[in-house]
């Protein structure tokens, strides 16, 4: 398979490769900066096409805060590339949804020397379509119109590409659905349907609606594909400054100031948290607001005697009452941190920009299915963020 290159708008992924012997544990660290609607759900008993089978919805929706209610494909991480129940009779290049699933890899590939990357873009777009109205039809979501766009969004540029589609669903009993899906040649790879927040932007929010609760992050096992943390990010004050860290792990880790994991590097991290042994905890308590990334870290083994491995991590964001004596590129990040763990659809966001402002893209289906998002989502991003920054939504 050729390799090309990754584009994935807002979002950036690092990697570690580091690790690992056991520091004594600490069990609290002090330091400053200087150092609504439920969707029922049934069982899909469709039966298997030809030899692929047919993946379906789990039977309980997953419930997130601010009241928005997400559902995904359960297989999409063991078993990834699968064939769909045709329910629709579009069609490109003149054939439908099963006749390109039942596609040999010689067509797709003649196809794709004459249409190039159009050729899977709109293979994809086709298979996505197909796929959310059999999973709307199948959950009781009624589209309002009688037809939805499904647009591009990332692509992994691998032949054959990886690429990510979304739509808006406006439904018949009021509510809107954020579609988020994507393909790969000819098989869909994964779809999720969440139901988008309203909220009423001219009032004005208390500090504790913007809080994280409980101030406790668990650190996870690996698990293929699985998040190894949860949550990632919290947004806490400083009066209440402490945050748990749980190691649901069977290793002793570390917790730390995002950066090297080397330990004759040490001295260049501006914090070192507590080092928590197998199924226990630990705290640290922030003294100064600000925005803090950190790591989990896997201790040193004897392999690896002078590394701490990567394993998880994120952001806290630590409010004041008055933040004027921080820079505004830090208030800029903390705004983009409260953003991120809104319900905002955001697909991408940037700080350090020409304007000195925190520029956000929205989801390209968000502008067409919802004529006043801009404006919305411009007054919900000003209401979350209880501190004077600028924000630009774009769009």
């Amino acid at each position: 398979m050729k390799s090309r290159v990754l584009i994935i708008t807002g979002i950036s992924i690092t990697v570690f490769l580091m690790g690992v012997i056991v520091y004594p544990t600490i069990n609290k660290i002090t330091f400053d900066d200087d150092f609504s609607h439920d969707i029922p759900i049934a069982l899909d008993n469709t039966m298997p096409l030809g030899s692929d089978p047919v993946y379906t919805l789990s039977d309980t929706p997953e419930i997130f805060s601010h009241g928005s209610t997400k559902f995904v494909n359960p297989n999409h991480e063991s078993l990834k590339y699968y064939k769909t129940t045709q329910v629709i009779d579009d069609t490109y290049l003149g054939k439908n949804v099963q006749q390109w699933q039942d596609a040999l890899d010689w067509e797709l590939e003649a196809n794709y020397e004459i249409y190039k990357d159009e050729f899977y873009e709109e293979l994809g777009r086709l298979l996505v379509k197909n796929e959310i109205t059999r999973v709307m039809n199948h959950v009781g979501i009624i589209n309002i119109h009688d037809d939805f766009d499904v647009h591009q969004g990332y692509s992994l540029t691998s032949l054959p590409p990886h690429v990510g589609f979304t739509a808006v669903i406006n439904a018949t009993e009021g509510d809107s659905y954020l579609i988020d899906a994507s393909a790969h040649s000819n098989r869909v790879n994964y779809y999720s349907i969440t139901q988008l927040s309203f909220f009423d932007t001219t009032e004005e929010l208390h500090l504790v609606d913007i809080l994280s609760y409980p101030q406790t992050i668990h650190v996870l096992p690996e698990d293929g594909n699985e998040s190894r943390v949860e949550p990632s990010d919290l947004i806490i004050h400083i009066r209440n400054n402490t945050v748990d860290f749980v190691n649901r792990t069977p290793e002793t880790i570390r917790i730390q100031e995002s950066g090297t994991g080397e330990i004759t590097r040490e001295q260049e991290l501006a914090w070192i948290g507590p080092t928590i042994l197998p199924f226990e905890n630990g705290q640290v308590v922030f003294d100064k607001p600000g925005i803090y990334e950190w790591d989990a870290r896997k201790a040193p083994t004897p392999e690896n005697p002078l590394w701490w491995d990567s394993h998880a991590g994120g952001e806290i964001v630590v409010l004041a009452d008055d933040l004027d004596d921080l820079l505004l590129e830090d208030r800029l990040r903390m705004g983009r941190a409260i953003l991120a763990n809104s319900e905002i659809p955001v697909s991408g966001m940037v700080v350090g920009n020409a304007e000195h402002a925190l520029k956000v893209s929205l989801r390209s289906a968000v502008y067409d299915m919802l004529p006043d998002a801009k404006q919305y989502y411009q007054d919900r991003a000003e209401q979350l963020i209880p501190f004077d920054i600028p924000i630009i939504i774009e769009g």
